[in-house]
């Protein structure tokens, strides 16, 4: 079980120092398309979350943890060996009653790390679901009007076919868009004009459709396991900021100057204080904080299509990040065989070795009748 927090120390490891390549080459970064700027933190989640990498000679990472002959053999899961024909392989006896204290003492930083992992993950989940619970009870939803026909015109401009129930909440500021299961789009209780709700659907829809609720949670998941690594905190806080940016530059992309600055002015009457979009991190909002909010405007006014040049290099850089991944998914794995099995007589809990001892002693010396010879 160590070894399975040995894993994840190498895998948060391994994830942030390539975060820390993208800090150092956020002047390069700026030129990229902000779609580009959005997905390339997945390669850290999965550098995160994922202990694979190419097999050395046939065996999987996972394969070489926890192998351990003595403990194996306390447990009753594997018989262990000795010479003479002698062989230890009933779970039975003296030898599976190893102590749960001495356990949990030799696992105690891997019982700690999954105990608060999995404290984490049920808070979230309680929490998203009283804040989705919260805007359901509040909301009402549109079946007539302006709403649900400017929905469907521009779910048939974005090929979405599936059925999207929207809602209005007099309790909200700003737009929003949740459930992964049952998606909702929830507006606040005033009056729009369809170009304002056109642009409202648009980019409620395009959080949809990428599928960013679903990003969201991955987010969510890994920060639930690498909840001692600090970067993750900063990791979330990126993929958030750049979820924004990129969904405004999916929906400017077919836009003229023109309808880019009334796109800006949406967002600009959209800044409020919406206390419920957040409170709930897994709910999409196209209000956010000022911050974000003023560059967001200047991404907007200052947005335009990449060179073929800027596109080249984006490509060669992917490649190169790529391969740096998959280099660190290599050394995790080679560093965790080479523990596995450098000396696996170590890890053994000294309670199992010394029953593990005695009973092959009598063994040897009990004759079939259980008397000594």
């Amino acid at each position: 079980m160590n070894n399975l927090f040995t894993l994840c120390l190498s895998l948060s490891l391994s994830g942030t120092l390539l975060a820390f390549a993208l800090v150092l080459l956020r002047p390069i970064l700026r030129q990229f398309s902000k779609r580009w700027n959005y997905y390339i933190w997945l390669l850290v989640l999965m550098r995160m979350l994922l202990p694979f990498g190419p097999e050395t000679k046939g065996e999987p990472i996972l394969q070489s943890i926890g192998q351990n002959p003595l403990t194996e053999a306390a447990a009753g899961l594997s018989p262990l060996k000795y010479g003479n024909g002698f062989s230890i392989s009933d779970p039975s006896g003296p030898m599976s009653a190893v102590s749960l204290s001495s356990m949990l003492e030799s696992h105690i930083f891997s019982v700690v790390w999954l105990a608060l992992a999995l404290l984490l993950l049920l808070r979230k989940l309680y929490l998203y679901g009283q804040a989705a619970s919260a805007i359901r009870s509040q909301s009402k939803e549109a079946a007539e009007g302006p709403l649900p026909t400017v929905l469907q015109k521009v779910k048939a401009a974005m090929g979405i076919k599936r059925s999207i129930t929207v809602c209005t909440n007099s309790f909200i500021k700003a737009p929003l868009l949740t459930g992964l299961v049952r998606p909702t789009m929830v507006l606040p209780a005033q009056v729009y004009s369809n170009t304002e709700l056109e642009y409202i659907f648009m980019h409620e829809l395009t959080h949809y459709r990428r599928g960013d609720l679903f990003y969201k949670w991955l987010v969510e998941i890994t920060l639930c396991l690498h909840w001692f690594n600090p970067m993750v905190y900063w990791i979330r806080k990126q993929v958030s900021r750049h979820c924004e940016l990129s969904c405004d530059e999916a929906v400017i992309s077919r836009f003229d100057s023109h309808r880019r600055k009334s796109y800006g002015n949406v967002l600009l009457d959209a800044a409020g204080s919406d206390i419920e979009s957040k409170r709930n991190r897994l709910a999409l909002s196209l209000n956010e904080d000022g911050k974000l909010l003023a560059e967001r405007l200047r991404a907007i006014s200052h947005y335009k299509q990449a060179s073929k040049s800027v596109r080249f290099l984006t490509l060669t850089l992917t490649v190169v990040l790529l391969c740096a991944a998959i280099a660190a998914g290599m050394a995790t794995g080679c560093s965790l065989k080479e523990n596995g099995q450098s000396a696996p007589m170590q890890s053994a809990a000294p309670a199992a070795e010394t029953m593990i001892l005695e009973r092959v002693t009598m063994e040897r010396y009990e004759g079939e009748d259980g008397h000594p010879y």
